[in-house]
């Protein structure tokens, strides 16, 4: 019989790795004072500064 445990799996690691990552966005993002999601605003910004609202918009979608 096989001793591995459900830990063991990749896709176990995968989501462990990936909740991970997102906390520690977070925790970086509120010492910013910034929400989740406005990272790839100020992001897209950065790429074209100047663009409006609605240019935000439609890269977006």
């Amino acid at each position: 019989m096989d001793n591995t445990t459900i830990r063991d799996s990749v896709g176990y690691q995968l989501a462990y790795a990936s909740k991970h990552q997102q906390n520690q966005l977070i925790t970086a993002l509120d010492e910013l004072d910034l929400q989740g999601g406005q990272e790839l605003v100020l992001a897209q910004l950065a790429e074209t500064d100047g663009c409006s609202q609605s240019d935000l918009l439609r890269r977006s979608l």
